[in-house]
């Protein structure tokens, strides 16, 4: 396991999986992206009753703005999950013995509205 801090922003690694969101906002103040790259390692020492499982890289991406209707703040976001569609079997799937992949790519749309009371 390392850890690693990049500006405001800490990040531990395990030894089989890594996750790194990477932020940015840009030139418009309520507008971001996000991009997360994940990777995970090859799996080639399993235990009894497991099988070996292939590296894979993932990518997402995550645009979000923040708007106003009225006096009332909104969020309206799109997200694609597997940005490439690669096809892979997670290690610890339950349908990994049926040789299901997991799921290809994933397009979502949200909105959020933050709600706030006054006690």
């Amino acid at each position: 396991m390392f850890h690693l801090t990049v500006k405001k922003y800490n990040y531990s690694f395990e030894s089989k999986l890594i996750k790194i969101p990477i932020l940015y906002k840009g030139i418009l103040e309520d507008v971001s992206i996000q991009a997360t790259f994940t990777y995970a390692f090859k799996q080639s020492n399993p235990l009894r009753f497991e099988n070996k499982t292939d590296d894979y890289f993932l990518t997402d991406l995550n645009l979000s703005e923040k708007a106003g209707i009225g006096k009332q703040e909104v969020i309206l976001g799109f997200t694609v999950e597997n940005l490439f569609d690669v096809q892979y079997i997670n290690h610890l799937s339950t349908l990994k013995p049926l040789g299901y992949y997991n799921m290809g790519r994933n397009i979502l749309f949200s909105l959020k509205i933050p709600l706030s009371y006054n006690l």
